[in-house]
């Protein structure tokens, strides 16, 4: 079957995956409607030191604020991902019911999980496995794969605490009129927005011999993260997911032209 449609008749793992992608469509859906929705209303305060420098100080006023219920769904979506792939291992294997598809950081903590997760594993599909980790895919980068990514997500669902859905400033620029250089006080990217007024970037905007506060325009942009990466980042990892669910299931690569779940 594809993975992209539902079918009460796929298989186990297939069945997980797609309850994962429904509940990540939806929550992409909220996210981006609140994304849309003015939920934070940013201010900046301006005080005259002389003719020739003004103070800008700049805040993001919250007006509506991160639904609790979406650490839930996102914690729920990664749960059906991450087993998705554990049910694929344990459907091919024989007698071990400790079955569980390892996502390692390295080749020795590989070797040490599949002994006993992968045990009575067809060697083609261990293979599959073991090309899809991340120190084998992330050329080096072993903290920007998508898969190591969900286990950790997964891992702190289970045993800690609720995926952290938050705000964060997106893009911040500051424009200015000929002549004017800034010094900055303040200045923090992707700073963090939390509920009631958050304070924002903290400048002094100098011209000789005057300045208006029309002279100096702070802009401000909000998105969504969850546990500190853009919601494209999840979106990516349901793909890869996909990607390597359809090989272990099937038994062979991705066709090119194959539909992804999330477009």
């Amino acid at each position: 079957m594809s993975l992209t449609q539902e079918h009460p008749s796929g298989s186990s793992a297939s069945r997980k995956f797609l309850r994962g992608v429904a509940q990540v469509r939806e929550l992409l859906r909220e996210i981006e409607l609140f994304e849309d929705d003015d939920a934070y209303l940013f201010e900046t305060d301006f005080e005259v030191i002389d003719e020739g420098q003004i103070r800008c100080v700049s805040q993001a006023i919250e007006r509506i604020g991160i639904p609790a219920s979406w650490s839930l769904l996102a914690g729920e979506a990664v749960h059906n991902l991450r087993s998705s792939l554990d049910h694929a291992v344990y459907a091919h294997a024989t007698r071990n019911e400790r079955s569980q598809f390892p996502i390692a950081d390295t080749e020795k903590d590989f070797e040490e999980w599949s002994g006993r997760m992968l045990k009575g594993v067809p060697r083609s599909l261990r293979e599959i496995i073991e090309r899809a980790q991340p120190y084998q895919h992330s050329g080096g980068a072993v903290w920007a794969d998508h898969l190591r990514w969900l286990r950790e997500l997964s891992n702190a669902d289970k045993h800690r605490e609720l995926a952290a859905v938050a705000s964060a400033v997106q893009h911040e620029f500051v424009g200015v009129a000929d002549g004017v250089e800034l010094e900055w006080i303040d200045f923090e990217p992707s700073r963090r927005l939390g509920p009631g007024v958050t304070q924002l970037t903290s400048l002094i905007a100098v011209r000789e011999p005057t300045i208006s506060t029309t002279d100096v325009e702070p802009h401000f942009k909000y998105e969504v993260l969850l546990e500190g990466r853009p919601r494209n980042w999840l979106k990516a990892t349901v793909h890869r997911v996909y990607e390597v669910l359809s090989e272990c299931e099937s038994g062979l690569p991705l066709p090119a032209t194959a539909p992804y779940p999330l477009n």
